[in-house]
């Protein structure tokens, strides 16, 4: 619904869109959906910063 109202996207655009999670520990971790992974520009830019990423093990979505 965030994405929704702040990004003015369409239901199929907010759906489809790229998910990731962070926390506190372990550090410097991006957890991103498995069938959804990041890359591109956004993952040159992790690996900059040193930063981990990995396919999320859980299937469901908090949002």
């Amino acid at each position: 619904m965030t994405d929704l109202y702040d990004s003015n996207m369409t239901p199929t655009d907010a759906l489809t869109a790229m998910r990731f999670h962070h926390q506190l520990l372990p550090q410097k971790t991006i957890y991103f959906e498995p069938h959804h992974p990041i890359t591109g520009e956004l993952a040159d830019q992790f690996k900059e910063k040193a930063t981990r990423s990995k396919a999320s093990r859980s299937t469901a979505t908090c949002r």
